[in-house]
């Protein structure tokens, strides 16, 4: 019998979340710039944007030059159908900025914390280490992507850098009937957005389920 869904976290990279780098940027509205659109994978058909009540799917642009120095703030736009369009003012481009990193994410309208730290889209990492996924794990989902060449209306399309992970019981018989589990593990965090690495000291996750139904079949 099966007792344990299916969980989406251990990034390819890793991942965290709470701090912000700057308020939430409007659309871009004709000021001289450069502008780039970012697209998740699902946008394009491949699977439909889930829409989360108490979150908003937003999405974190990072300039840095050739040697991987940030320029400037971080930009952060809410998605519509999973995309969003950024600009780039002239300021940056005289300050260096070569390239543009990108991540999106969901963020809780209300007072619960984010899952991932992006206030440095070259060391994500996660923002919390109790993590309830009673009603599912699509909170946790997430995209990256990065335009190594800055050009104006340039489309960049971002993807998920995230592993899918599944648990089960050694000893099922035990497990039968019980209707909540708590997994914890360690998982690769510090994930670089520019170059797709992780740090080396993981981040200790518990993850708590307390919605499991039963499996009634032996």
């Amino acid at each position: 019998m099966k007792i344990f869904r299916n969980l989406l976290l251990g990034l390819a990279g890793a991942l965290s979340l709470t701090a912000c780098s700057q308020s939430d940027e409007a659309a871009p509205d004709g000021r001289d710039g450069m502008t780039v659109r970012v697209v998740t994978a699902d946008a394009f058909g491949d699977r439909a944007v889930t829409i989360i009540d108490g979150y908003q799917l937003k999405c974190v642009m990072q300039l840095i030059a050739d040697d991987g120095v940030t320029i400037g703030n971080q930009s952060i736009l809410n998605t519509v159908d999973g995309a969003a369009t950024f600009l780039i003012l002239p300021q940056y481009l005289k300050d260096g900025a070569t390239k543009a990193l990108f991540w999106a994410e969901y963020v809780p309208t209300g007072a619960a914390p984010k899952v991932y730290d992006s206030s440095d889209l070259t060391n994500v990492k996660y923002n919390v280490s109790a993590i309830d996924i009673s009603a599912g794990c699509v909170a946790m989902d997430a995209w990256c992507g990065k335009l190594d060449e800055l050009a104006d209306g340039a489309t960049v399309t971002l993807t998920r850098p995230l592993a899918r992970v599944t648990f089960a019981p050694t000893n099922p018989a035990a497990a039968r009937g019980q209707n909540a589990v708590i997994v914890s593990y360690d998982a690769p965090q510090g994930f670089n957005v520019a170059d797709g690495t992780v740090g080396d000291e993981p981040a200790a996750l518990a993850l708590t389920n307390t919605a499991l139904v039963p499996d009634a079949e032996e």
